[in-house]
């Protein structure tokens, strides 16, 4: 086997055991921090965004890693633009049927559930992932996941 796929192996495993066990983590402290009712809230807002994240990527993931591989150098930034654009008013869209949805709810976690909702519109921004993807950069795939994941936690 390639020592080149066995080191991005590596790098994508090493990211996903480090962030599996924190998550688990933080759901426990989420639920004594916030109590049953609260937490219900919670998980019904993170329902709600998981049904509409797929209209943030707009079914476009695997299309631009393709493409995008197949395509010369230079006219690879162009189409990830282009996804760039159609990802955002697929997100737009999400993210005003999430924020009106979380305007209807009367819990006292709702200016979360619009925090929350934001997710939806920079998850747009996540093709840069798939450029790293088409260019096999994988440890900064790992790098730039577990940042993300401690940032959104220490926030």
């Amino acid at each position: 086997m390639d020592k080149k796929i066995l080191v991005n192996v590596f790098w994508m495993s090493a990211e996903k055991f480090i962030r599996l066990p924190l998550s688990f983590i933080i759901n426990i402290y989420l639920i004594k921090h916030l109590g049953a009712e609260e937490y219900g809230s919670y998980a019904f807002y993170m329902v709600v965004i998981g049904l509409l994240m797929p209209l943030s990527s707009f079914g476009m993931d695997a299309f631009l890693v393709k493409e995008s591989v197949d395509a010369p150098e230079n006219s690879q930034n162009k189409i990830f633009f282009n996804g760039l654009i159609v990802r955002l008013m697929g997100s737009l869209a999400g993210f005003l049927i999430a924020v009106t949805i979380v305007l209807t709810d009367e819990s006292e976690l709702s200016h979360l559930g619009i925090l929350m909702s934001l997710v939806l519109l920079i998850e747009s921004f996540t093709i840069g992932h798939y450029r790293l993807l088409a260019k096999e950069r994988f440890f900064k795939i790992s790098a730039i996941e577990i940042t993300a994941f401690f940032v959104g936690f220490f926030r």
